[in-house]
């Protein structure tokens, strides 16, 4: 049970303003998503949780749209955000695959600390599983907009959440697995043998 804890209190937001959009209001519950994202910062400030730079950028974000779209007369930005928001993760995980090492193999040793050991090979597996993670972005980004195209508001906002679900399931399973595809980059030649 421990470990859906986390996945609980990350979805929860988002269940409640889904919850609210289809049965109040969509300022409403707007307004109510940026104060959980506001309550969920202050109490990991708190308690001294990690809060991660991916975080804060997409917390951020959701506070500036969430203004946005509270403050003009018909909500605009929601249309957009996601769009947006992928896009500009996209750029910083991208960003962060220069160096030394990559911002992904950052937050592996900062949740599970020396779990393996470091070296080139490792280093070059993490730097290409940050771009994967930044080219699932992109293409998560265009599916929106395409949808922001084609659909209704209303008709979108009911389709991107679950083409979002089940596509970051699937990067999750896939960083779940990420032996299989270590294993699989050593055979291939695309990481070097160490």
């Amino acid at each position: 049970m421990k470990r859906f804890v986390p996945a609980l209190l990350e979805l929860g937001p988002l269940a409640i303003f889904w919850g609210l959009m289809w049965t109040v209001d969509l300022k409403i519950a707007i307004a109510v998503g940026v104060a959980l994202l506001l309550g969920d910062a202050a109490f990991r400030y708190w308690r001294g949780m990690p809060i991660t730079k991916l975080y804060v950028l997409s917390g951020v974000l959701t506070v500036a749209f969430g203004a946005v779209d509270l403050w003009a007369e018909t909500p605009f930005m929601l249309k957009y955000e996601d769009v947006i928001t992928s896009l500009v993760i996209a750029g910083v995980l991208a960003w962060g695959a220069r160096g030394e090492k990559s911002m992904i193999q950052g937050l592996v040793e900062q949740q599970h600390g020396d779990a393996f050991e470091d070296g080139a090979d490792i280093r070059r597996f993490f730097k290409l599983f940050t771009l994967l993670w930044a080219a699932y972005f992109v293409l998560k980004a265009i599916a929106y907009l395409w949808m922001g195209a084609v659909m209704p508001m209303e008709e979108a906002l009911k389709v991107r959440p679950i083409v979002g679900m089940v596509s970051l399931a699937a990067m999750m399973l896939a960083s779940w697995k990420a032996q299989v595809l270590f294993d699989f980059g050593v055979r291939v030649g695309i990481l070097p043998r160490e």
